[in-house]
């Protein structure tokens, strides 16, 4: 699995979110590195990031604006 993928819309358990570095959204209970989860973790800003990435989706910067940190 590359930095920016989930699997089947998911963050895998064991790892961290590939996307906690520039999430507006990210709180004490996203996954990362000290605190992984035991299961399949879903969290919709994470799919939001991987479809502005992998997208060519006319709104891409007003996306971004939503979900990244500036």
């Amino acid at each position: 699995m590359d930095n920016d993928s989930l699997v089947e819309g998911l963050i895998q358990a064991g790892t961290a979110c590939p996307f906690l570095s520039e999430c507006k959204f990210k709180i004490h209970s996203c996954p990362s590195i000290e605190t992984p989860k035991f299961n399949n973790f879903s969290c919709a800003a994470a799919r939001l990031h991987l479809t502005i990435k992998t997208n060519n989706i006319p709104p891409k910067f007003f996306l971004r604006k939503i979900v990244e940190k500036e």
